[in-house]
């Protein structure tokens, strides 16, 4: 008995420890057909901000990559235009943080 539950218990570690796989991953179906370049005024640093904004805008759903640089208080951020839009980014931009962010100047580059 107590055999059949450690070879059991080994063949769950041992599955749940094998490589991530991320051909399914869902950011895979999109095509980023559009890019935007948003200024965002009121982040502080690095870390805290930027890599928070950055977080936020991949979780949108038709974000294929986005990259925010604190220095240039830019962020760039490839898409499906067909699934999302700058709108959705800017709205949620501006609402983080109790509204700490903005957003000053948006460029739209339709990449088809």
């Amino acid at each position: 008995m107590f055999k059949n539950f450690f070879f059991f218990l080994f063949l769950l570690v041992v599955s749940s420890c094998a490589t991530k796989d991320d051909s399914n991953n869902i950011k895979d179906i999109y095509t980023a057909d559009a890019t935007t370049a948003l200024m965002i005024d009121g982040m502080m640093c690095q870390k805290g901000c930027a890599d928070f904004i950055n977080d936020t805008i991949m979780s949108i759903d038709g974000v294929v990559s986005s990259e925010v640089d604190f220095q240039k208080s830019t962020a760039t951020v490839q898409y499906d235009n067909s699934v999302t839009s700058e709108l959705v980014m800017i709205d949620l931009i501006n609402s983080l943080k109790d509204s700490s962010y903005f957003v000053s100047n948006v460029e739209v580059e339709l990449i088809k």
